[in-house]
């Protein structure tokens, strides 16, 4: 990871939780912090980001980890021919949670039809990036 990656990622925290419409206070309570001191001192800039902060905001979730880390989206660093997903960072949505959970009780014959569907889906997605 470049240097300024680890520089930005206090200015990428604050936006973040407000993306998800979450406030300073229950991120805190959300990563088992009594005080909101301490995330405010890191989005603020007066203290680093640690290890222990980023691995606690990943329990918040839709966070984009991968967005606070390195300023990209999860789509823009992982979505390409080769790579649809990164097994480095697995966090999951309801939404994502509830189809796998689908998936998982699906017949064979269903489970085909959901896998050649979400091919088609992630397919498509990426010729249309490759158009632009």
């Amino acid at each position: 990871m470049q240097l300024d990656y680890v520089e930005e990622i206090h200015k990428r925290i604050k936006p973040e939780l407000k993306r998800l419409g979450i406030s300073m206070a229950e991120a805190s309570r959300r990563i088992g912090e009594t005080d909101s001191q301490g995330l405010r001192d890191v989005c603020a800039g007066r203290k680093r980001a640690s290890a222990e902060l980023i691995a606690k905001l990943m329990l918040i979730e839709g966070i984009n980890i991968q967005h606070i880390l390195t300023g990209g989206s999860m789509e823009e660093n992982t979505l390409n021919k080769e790579k649809l997903y990164d097994t480095s960072v697995c966090i999951l949505t309801m939404e994502e949670k509830a189809i796998l959970s689908s998936y998982r009780l699906a017949s064979e014959t269903g489970k085909r039809v959901i896998a050649a569907a979400c091919t088609i889906l992630a397919e498509e997605k990426i010729q249309n990036k490759e158009n632009r």
